[in-house]
């Protein structure tokens, strides 16, 4: 089975690194790094500090789906978005990201060819399963995205613009067994009882979200095989390039400008949400986060059940400053609850000396985006799962009573373990 270090990634990041060094590559980010620049997001400090890394970031992302779309007829998986640098295969890989990539998600990507029938096996450590898995089929890929249109209100969409979803399933859907076995077809005929998922003739983006708030959790072992031969031959190195450069320029507009109108367009300072994910797996809230110095941002959020909640912080074009290395989200298991049962976050550029600091890196603004996955039964609406959230300056969080503190030396050995528990994800003996 695929595993997180399998050939087709090591291949995959280092087609990545090979194609970030090409002039004409290089070339086209400088075209389109010039017009966001001179977008109101683009003149925003934290925006322009941002952009050279993030678009570096998006090419990276491009590149990936590239060669998976390329390769749909044998489709393999690749690990999803993750901005965190790091240092593995035999190579520093930069990291690559779309919007809002979450970091206690571990996503697994292979374009398929819609129309033809494949078997996909996969396994979790029963041991310590994910808070959630989420395995979903949607029309379209992520190379050639719509354009984002989601309505403002009850309307909006946080999953709209990018492709149209087919089909979900979670974990409790899959029938995975004791031994945390699982095995689900796409296309063709259904196999009496075994999960299926009814394709379309086009290229489809197919994957799996593992969510695990406890960062030590093993990653998903899955692997994807047609049955009724391969429609389209494996790309050479030319073919990937010919279409990185083809698209590269639309692709780094579109990311450019997609927070701009994701979920429905959040005004500054607005909260929007909570609003149901698309395939009905969770709930997600967000707000356009515009602070003066010396303010922060207060959250405090109740479960509502949920196996998973957490909050993150990501900058101006939505991408969350190296995760894996700064405390720039916290979940349900690494932040500490307040007496009452909810939890107490805030979000602020510096360190306020509170436990559960959400780290804005310096910047002063971002987005604020929250999630709830997981639930023991479905939900009808969010209500309920936001229980506060304000501005406040700083010195205001004295005089709030029931937020846990930290020391320094504290807060240093917290960051350690955060570092140490997301390097298992790719240095696991």
């Amino acid at each position: 089975m695929t595993h997180l270090g399998s050939e087709v990634q090591r291949i995959a990041e280092q087609a990545v690194i090979r194609l970030l060094g090409d002039p004409d590559v290089i070339a086209i980010q400088h075209e389109v790094r010039d017009e966001l620049a001179a977008t109101p997001r683009g003149k925003l400090p934290s925006g322009i500090a941002r952009l050279d890394l993030v678009i570096r970031q998006w090419t990276a992302s491009l590149v990936m789906d590239e060669l998976s779309y390329l390769r749909r007829g044998d489709p393999a998986f690749t690990i999803g978005t993750d901005t965190t640098p790091r240092h593995w295969l035999g190579h520093s890989y930069p990291g690559h990201c779309k919007a809002g990539d979450n970091p206690d998600m571990i996503g697994y990507t292979a374009v398929i060819d819609g129309s033809g029938h494949y078997r996909v096996t996969g396994r979790i450590d029963p041991a310590q399963p994910p808070a959630q898995l989420v395995c979903t089929l949607f029309a379209g890929t992520m190379t050639h995205p719509a354009k984002a249109d989601a309505a403002k209100g009850d309307a909006a969409n946080p999953d709209a613009g990018i492709f149209r979803l087919i089909a979900a399933l979670t974990d409790k859907q899959l029938n995975i067994a004791k031994d945390g076995s699982f095995t689900l077809t796409i296309g063709g005929e259904p196999e009496a009882g075994v999960p299926h998922l009814a394709s379309e003739p086009v290229a489809c983006s197919f994957g799996f979200r593992q969510m695990m708030p406890d960062w030590t959790t093993p990653p998903l072992q899955v692997e994807v095989t047609r049955f009724d031969g391969s429609g389209v031959a494996a790309p050479d190195f030319a073919a990937l390039r010919q279409s990185v450069l083809k698209d590269l320029a639309g692709y780094l507009r579109f990311w450019g400008h997609y927070s701009t109108d994701w979920m429905g367009g959040i005004g500054s300072g607005e909260l929007v949400g909570p609003v149901p994910r698309e395939g009905g797996w969770g709930y997600l809230a967000a707000s356009n986060l515009r602070l003066d110095r010396g303010e922060a941002v207060l959250v405090k959020l109740n479960s509502g059940g949920a196996g998973y909640f957490a909050v993150q912080f990501t900058d101006p074009w939505m991408i969350g400053p190296a995760p894996g290395l700064r405390q720039t989200s916290l979940n349900c298991v690494q932040a500490v609850p307040d007496a009452d049962g909810s939890t107490t976050f805030v979000l602020a550029p510096v360190d306020p000396g509170i436990a559960n600091w959400v780290d804005m890196h310096g910047l002063n603004e971002g987005f604020a985006t929250m999630r709830w996955q997981g639930f023991p039964e479905a939900r009808d609406e969010g209500a309920g799962l936001i229980q506060d959230f304000r501005v406040v300056r700083l010195s205001e969080l004295d005089d709030i009573p029931g937020i846990a503190r930290i020391t320094p030396e504290r807060r240093s050995h917290q960051v350690a373990e955060r570092r140490a528990s997301f390097a298992t994800r790719y240095h696991r003996s």
